[in-house]
């Protein structure tokens, strides 16, 4: 909490949201994920600093549909992350999906060039452009629907241990960088 502060959270939030149980679960079940993906043994100090550039997670309290909040996503993703990273947003949003069936990011790029009610700004130069381009967008609860609910049956005939790990791997990987 003292490291992060309000780094993992998605605006508008209170104080008090960096203390919520769901957003650190939801850290913990990124981080292990990332180092089941990374083949890392040991998610150490080192680990997640490495890390913190190439991959993070957003977290917002308010159950509301996460697509809308995409320009306020990649604004972060643009201040925490290197190009061709990975935002994972957490929220209570029941049944959430990876991103909406035809998403175009240039139409949200387009919005974080406007100031409302004050007209466009500069706009937003190619290299902006590409690097808003670059970033993988998704959320927890779509990956775990999507990569896991999705294949329970296949999880449950692979053999337990490396077996289900590599079949993991592979599903994650899809939709991790």
């Amino acid at each position: 909490m003292t490291k992060y502060k309000d780094d993992l959270i998605i605006a508008p939030f209170q104080p008090a949201d960096i203390k919520d149980k769901r957003l650190w679960v939801a850290y913990f079940e990124f981080l292990i994920i990332c180092a089941i993906l990374d083949n890392v043994s040991a998610t150490d100090y080192r680990y997640i600093k490495e890390l913190e550039r190439r991959r993070r997670i957003l977290y917002t309290n308010d159950g509301s549909n996460w697509v809308g909040k995409l320009d306020i996503i990649l604004k972060a993703a643009r201040k925490f992350l290197d190009k061709d990273g990975t935002v994972i947003v957490a929220s209570p949003e029941q049944g959430a999906d990876l991103l909406p069936d035809g998403f175009e990011v240039d139409r949200v790029i387009q919005n974080i060039a406007l100031v409302p009610g004050a007209g466009p700004l500069a706009p937003i130069d190619q290299v902006e452009r590409a690097m808003y381009k670059s970033f993988v967008l998704t959320h927890l609860e779509g990956l775990r629907k999507q990569c896991v609910v999705r294949n329970e049956r296949l999880f449950a005939n692979t053999e337990p241990g490396v077996a289900q790990l590599r079949a993991f791997k592979e599903y994650f990987n899809a939709f991790i960088k």
